[in-house]
């Protein structure tokens, strides 16, 4: 599934592959990243692979906060002088940074120096609203304005495409295989937003959207004067769907941080392609497109008045999600599956979070909670029934439209994905185990069902197909050998969720197996966290790394994976770390930030390590440029998202100081040293004219002149004395100067080094304050943790018996009534209702899939190895049986399957 810019891109870059492969491919409008022509970790890479340096995020950043800052002040008032004058003041502030940060000696001062300059600009903005009679602002609250103008202005400017190609892996026939990543962003609003932007227009405030009304005064002046031209044509024309093509072009993708208005927020199609190239004909085939989305949580979290707003802005978020992606859905699996014309068919949609607890032991905070079961709910009902789509498919290179009836059906998984200790992570899951059971178990259900009645199908196409020809065997049919990859992935991800968290990121892997398994069966794969840049890309990254895998060594990796299988999918995944496309995506949402927070939290150990000898391996191959510590680096990179205003500590700002002394000495030692030649040159020529003067003389009065001599004597003499002289007072006045200027920069340092008094008193009370604190919160820590001892200590065999349980059963669901199984939305459906029971007849009988019993009321089999066994029987017997080949694939032995030869 993807949208169409997506395709198009990704046509446009395989028609380059093929007509020059060696070339660099260029994209007009897209951030490239190709590493095809380069062997991973020589020099050339490391330019284009490796982060931005600290020192260039710095200063990307304080650029950045300066454009934003002439956002604000170009809306904050209406007067143009105002502005320019606010702008003016900046400019002397920009200045000012940009002389300290040369002078900064390392990445400490330098942020000190960017959180100085922040904290002049909330001081400027403060100042503004105080002197112009504005509504007075705190500290705090203008750098919250200055947080939004950065968004505001990374919104108004818009993102580019972020792809990245490299051909680092093999086929076995000799064959080249390229796997592209890319991102590209998605703007398109649904009817109901593109309404609530024009509605900012009236006049009445009380008619405005809730959320607009919320907004600052300069942020109303900013989208007012935007859309003005928009709104006026509206008025005109009342062409809904015009202006809203019009506004989805021009408010573009909003970033992650601007949570302050309607829409998806960090909304884009994220995918991982394999291209293999024929090494005769050049030829290029997909043959891996995994295309999922991403976005910011679907929950509005800064922008709502009520609870009634929130449900509101909740609904037209996920509603934005179906209407322009439902169709791409369906479209795929009607086409990959065959599906006849008047068919039913469900298509799941996941509304995948990886929202984390905020302290060991705690469960989901209330409020996370509450926002994620109203997503469910609200999910739930705008999935409620059933839509009729029309879709066009190739048969046989002819094009034919069918329809059929589309049933989604909302899912909604969370997985703390950045939690990795036992007992932490275990206590999480624990506290929550019913929220997350009941979805995941739905999630189970669904692609069950979609096995059950996809299969029999399927099956009946392809005997028909054989029979016709005998040369064609059934597991060799590409959609049969889908459907098995299906179960077994099924199979797979029941077995995670009944293992024990083992140090490989369990949730990590659900995460990916979620993703996966929804895209091979036609569905909606969405997924976000908060902002939908660090935990979800690194969640990306683990999915890709995972299909990547798959096309190099024929299968998907396990979760319980040998020690060998287990070894090469920590090298797949770290070369794709290392290539940091998801950092450069992260970037588009805040300038300056190249990098991903929680790296360390996220990553799994083995693949930290393996990380990290790659690393350790290139600088020792090539120390001229060695690479730092990725994590560490990303880390410090990205956590100059948010910063906030801080005046330069006294340690800093007299090395700052220092630092400028010792350059002006270095640049007055310079005329100090041309001073003191033209002394000596004045003193010497003013000698050499005395002592000439002295010879003539002497040699006039020899020859009988004596007045000229005299008079020639005592000129010269005076001419030399008084150049003498003038040598000598010129060093000492030079000599003067210098001692002045020293006087005055040790002054200057001492003076700078007397503090304040009430500074120091200020800093000691802090000092003493914290320590006291220090004090308390030990002691508080201390009886938490002995708290906590004591109440683990009574309920330890309890949790034991439960854990005894869950390893044994892996996963037991609440019966759905009175001990039945589960029946799938379809047979529901048809049992309720007479008419939809014959509309079902109906449909079969134009070749609708028919499901399968799924046990009489007297079967006791736990519910979840029914559902193992459903997941591969359909296709383990039968049939297929029959037509079974004799060296069947066997899962991994020790060493795992032989690489293909690069």
């Amino acid at each position: 599934m993807a949208h169409l810019k997506t395709n198009v891109l990704i046509a446009q870059i395989k028609e380059q592959v093929r007509v020059s492969p060696a070339k660099a491919i260029t994209l007009e409008g897209c951030v490239v990243r190709d590493y095809r022509s380069t062997i991973p970790f020589e020099p050339p890479l490391v330019e284009a692979a490796t982060l931005d340096s600290f020192e260039d995020c710095v200063m990307s950043r304080a650029i950045g906060l300066a454009a934003a800052f002439d956002l604000y002040a170009d809306n904050v008032t209406a007067s143009v002088d105002g502005a320019n004058g606010l702008k003016s003041d900046k400019a002397e502030i920009l200045a000012e940074f940009e002389a300290n940060f040369e002078l900064a000696k390392d990445s400490s001062e330098q942020k000190e120096v960017l959180f100085d300059f922040i904290d002049k600009l909330e001081n400027l903005m403060v100042a503004f609203h105080k002197n112009t009679g504005l509504e007075p602002i705190s500290k705090s609250k203008a750098n919250m304005y200055l947080l939004d103008a950065d968004a505001i202005a990374v919104w108004d400017k818009g993102r580019e495409p972020v792809v990245s190609l490299s051909s680092t892996m093999r086929h076995h026939d000799g064959a080249t295989l390229y796997l592209m990543e890319i991102d590209v962003p998605r703007t398109e609003l649904t009817t109901s937003q593109a309404l609530e932007f024009l509605a900012i227009a009236n006049k009445d405030k009380d008619t405005r959207p809730g959320w607009f009304n919320e907004l600052a005064p300069w942020q109303q002046n900013y989208l007012k004067i935007k859309l003005k031209d928009i709104t006026k044509e509206f008025a005109k024309t009342r062409d809904v769907e015009e202006v809203r093509q019009v506004l989805s072009e021009e408010l573009k993708t909003i970033p992650s941080y601007l949570r302050k208005v309607p829409g998806l927020a960090n909304y884009a199609d994220h995918g991982v392609v394999v291209m293999k190239q024929d090494s005769i004909t050049n030829e290029v085939e997909i043959v891996e497109q995994a295309i999922r989305v991403r976005s910011s949580y679907v929950a509005p979290l800064t922008l709502t008045t009520s609870d009634e707003e929130d449900t509101r802005l909740l609904q037209e978020n996920i509603q934005q999600l179906l209407d322009y992606n439902l169709q791409a859905a369906v479209q795929e699996q009607v086409q990959n599956w065959n599906l006849a014309d008047g068919v039913i068919i469900q298509v799941p949609v996941l509304l995948q979070t990886l929202v984390s607890p905020l302290k060991v032991g705690a469960a989901l905070p209330d409020e996370k909670r509450a926002r994620l079961n109203k997503k469910i709910k609200v999910a739930e009902e705008l999935c409620q029934g059933s839509v009729q789509i029309e879709v066009e498919v190739t048969v046989n290179g002819q094009a034919e439209i069918r329809r059929v009836t589309v049933e989604p059906v909302a899912i909604s998984t969370n997985h703390p994905i950045n939690i990795f200790g036992e007992g932490f992570l275990k206590a999480a899951l624990d506290t929550d185990a019913a929220f997350n059971q009941e979805q995941e178990e739905k999630f189970v259900t669904v692609v069950t069902d979609f096995i059950d009645h996809t299969a029999p199908f399927v099956m009946a196409q392809v005997k028909k197909e054989c029979e016709a020809d005998s040369s064609r065997r059934v597991q060799d049919n590409p959609r049969v050998q889908a459907l098995t990859e299906i179960s077994e992935n099924l199979v797979a991800y029941n077995s995670i969720r009944g293992a024990s968290n083992n140090g490989r990121g369990q949730q990590l892997f659900l995460a990916s197996m979620e993703q996966i398994i929804t895209q091979q069966i036609g569905g909606i794969a969405h997924s976000s966290c908060k902002s939908g840049k660090d935990r979800k890309g690194i969640e990306l990254l683990h999915t890709d790394a995972m299909l990547a895998y798959k096309e190099k060594y024929g299968q998907l990796p396990k979760y319980d994976a040998k020690e060998v299988q287990r070894e090469r999918f920590c090298d797949v995944m770290a070369e794709m770390f290392l290539k940091n496309h998801q950092q450069a995506t992260a970037m588009q949402n805040t300038p300056g930030c190249h990098g991903l927070k929680s790296t360390t939290q996220i990553v799994p150990d083995d693949m930290q390590a393996t990380i990290r000898a790659k690393i350790k391996e290139h600088n020792s191959q090539y120390p001229e440029a060695k690479l730092p510590d990725p994590f560490e680096a990303n880390e410090n990179n990205s956590q100059l998202n948010k910063p906030l205003g801080k005046a330069l500590s006294i340690t800093t700002k007299i090395n700052l100081e220092l630092q400028q002394k010792k350059a002006d000495a270095k640049s007055k030692g310079k005329e100090h040293k041309i001073g003191h030649r033209v002394s000596t040159s004045k003193f010497a020529t003013g000698a050499l004219i005395a002592g000439g003067a002295i010879i003539a003389g002497l040699v006039l009065a020899a020859t009988g002149n004596l007045g000229a001599g005299l008079l020639t004597l005592l000129g010269g003499v005076g001419i030399g004395v008084g150049g003498m002289i003038y040598g000598t007072f010129h060093a000492l006045r030079k000599g003067e100067e210098k001692a002045v200027k020293r006087m005055s920069s040790l002054g200057h340092i001492g003076r700078s080094l007397k503090v304040d008094p009430d500074a120091i008193k200020s800093a000691e009370h802090h000092a003493q304050r914290s320590k006291s604190e220090m004090v308390q919160s030990g002691s508080s820590v201390a009886a938490e943790n002995l708290e906590a001892g004591r109440a683990k200590h009574k309920s330890a065999p309890a949790l034991g018996r439960a854990e005894a349980i869950r390893q044994s059963a892996h996963f037991i669901p609440p019966p759905a009534d009175k001990g039945q199984p589960a029946r799938s939305k379809i047979e529901s459906t048809s049992a309720a209702t007479p008419a939809a029971k014959d509309t079902k007849t109906s449909a079969q009988s134009k070749g609708v899939l028919e499901s399968p019993s799924t046990g009489s009321s007297g079967d006791k089999t736990p519910s979840s190895q029914k559902l193992k066994e459903k997941a591969v029987k359909v296709i383990r017997t039968g049939f297929i049986e029959k037509y079974r080949p004799s060296s069947e694939v066997e899962p991994d032995n020790k060493n795992g399957p032989t690489p293909p030869a690069a």
